[in-house]
């Protein structure tokens, strides 16, 4: 017969390792979550202050820190979907590459913000996101403006009238 302190040391011991994992997993998910939302003020003034004119490789600095953050994001429900930081991960990815198509009319920029959003709204249905994320989702899947579809000319300003030999006085 086993005695009741071995019996309850186990118990206790196997408690510790299922909840451990668990424990780490949620700090796990948090830090991840904290660092990219730590970075991304940075990531996003960089897109605000690199024009679409700027030289190519102030773009492409601009665009590739704002795709490693968004990889940084997606990494919180892809290692762990349970966890509750996760669709608030998914907010912040899809506003961030949202961010990047209005700056550099990037159409992959577009589709990610779109799968970003779409997957918060599946996955997560019960959080409070989910209602933020409708309006954007119908704003980017609408056709994006065709540069053909410029607003009409103005016609031509008319010309000032010269005074007429008639319309002048008698000197």
């Amino acid at each position: 017969m086993v005695p009741r302190v071995l019996t309850c040391a186990v118990a206790a011991v196997l408690a510790l390792l299922v909840c451990l994992p668990a424990a780490a997993e949620a700090q796990t998910a948090k830090a991840r979550y904290e660092a990219a939302l730590a970075r991304e003020p940075m990531v996003r003034r960089l897109i605000e202050t690199t024009s679409p004119q700027a030289s190519a490789a102030n773009r492409t600095r601009a665009i590739d820190e704002a795709t490693k953050l968004i990889a940084a994001y997606e990494q919180v429900p892809r290692r762990y979907p349970t966890s509750g930081y996760s669709d608030n991960a998914l907010w912040q990815a899809a506003g961030v590459a949202e961010a990047l198509y209005k700056r550099y009319a990037r159409p992959a920029d577009r589709t990610t913000a779109l799968r970003l959003y779409r997957w918060l709204v599946k996955e997560y249905p019960a959080s409070s996101l989910v209602r933020q994320a409708r309006a954007p989702i119908k704003a980017l899947e609408e056709p994006p403006a065709r540069a053909a579809a410029a607003p009409p000319k103005a016609a031509p300003p008319r010309p000032t009238p010269f005074p007429t030999p008639a319309s002048r006085e008698p000197a």
